[in-house]
């Protein structure tokens, strides 16, 4: 035991990190981004929770808690007794908690919660620093790495909003609205129609079902990677830079006729016959570029 503790804080504790040229030397609490931080915060706040006792409270309908974010379903007279019990019985030490309190529903996580002819109803909940990007049609990403649908019959954003609501009219609803998001984003109207027809059905009908097969094999050790250290030194900036600095010498080159096929930095003439590769674009995106010679 004193070797596993000892291990846990060599791991957590001390940490330095480099942002720039600068290094830092983590002060308290734990980094994001080691393994068992998830693991330890949560040990954490279980122990204060069990302690308080909180989950079997008679005024306690409902207490979960995912990471660090907090939900309660509570039994009271008003929005001031509820939020008094559970600030009353849940501290964690060193910790600052924010509640938000309402009668008639809240947001938790991507959900929003709320009372319906009394019965407790939810639907997707999309937050304010939320810019709603999506990769857009004209990167010719394959489809299959699309986020619509998935690759597998439990993944995917029909799959998602699927769980984020509980009736099918606030399913159709968050559908509508995925689905103007991707139309807005240059997706094809009849493509998302398409996908749509196929899967919204099987998403809804399946969207609790217990998964009996292993997604993963077993026997396999999957590996965690990182980006190359390369890219802590890359300039998208520098990159653009030097295109359009290419480019507006070239432009000069073939308003002079100074054309040169040295393969270091080549500067051939325009040839109406070469695409440069792109045989796969709508013809209305292409744009006739002329130089001195027509």
């Amino acid at each position: 035991m004193q070797i596993f503790q000892r291990a846990i804080e060599i791991g957590n504790t001390k940490l330095i990190t480099q942002h720039g040229e600068d290094f830092y030397l983590q002060l308290n609490s734990l980094a994001m981004g080691v393994a068992d931080s998830p693991d330890l915060a949560n040990c954490f706040r279980v122990h204060f929770e069990k302690r308080s006792q909180i989950p079997t409270h008679d005024n306690v309908a409902f207490y979960g808690r995912y990471i660090n974010d907090c939900f309660s379903i509570v039994y009271a007279n008003n929005e001031d007794d509820a939020l008094n019990l559970l600030r009353s019985k849940i501290r964690f030490d060193g910790c600052v908690i924010e509640w938000a309190v309402s009668a008639d529903g809240c947001q938790f996580l991507d959900a929003y919660i709320y009372k319906s002819s009394s019965k407790l109803e939810w639907r997707p909940y999309v937050k304010s620093g939320n810019n709603r990007e999506r990769i857009p049609w004209i990167s010719h990403h394959p489809l299959a790495a699309g986020a619509y649908r998935g690759r597998k019959k439990k993944e995917g954003e029909l799959s998602r909003l699927a769980v984020l609501c509980s009736t099918k009219e606030n399913y159709i609803g968050a559908i509508r609205d995925l689905n103007a998001l991707y139309a807005m984003r240059g997706y094809p109207v009849q493509l998302i129609m398409h996908w749509c027809k196929k899967n919204i059905q099987e998403r809804w009908e399946k969207c609790f079902a217990l998964q009996t097969q292993s997604e993963h094999d077993e026997g396999v050790l999957v590996l965690k990677t990182r980006f190359n250290d390369v890219w802590n030194w890359f300039s998208a900036a520098e990159l653009g830079k030097a295109v359009m600095e290419y480019w507006a010498e070239w432009y000069d080159r073939a308003a002079e006729g100074r054309h040169t096929s040295n393969p270091s930095r080549p500067f051939l003439p325009y040839n109406p016959e070469h695409e440069n590769g792109i045989t796969d674009v709508r013809p209305k995106l292409f744009t006739v570029v002329r130089d001195a010679f027509g």
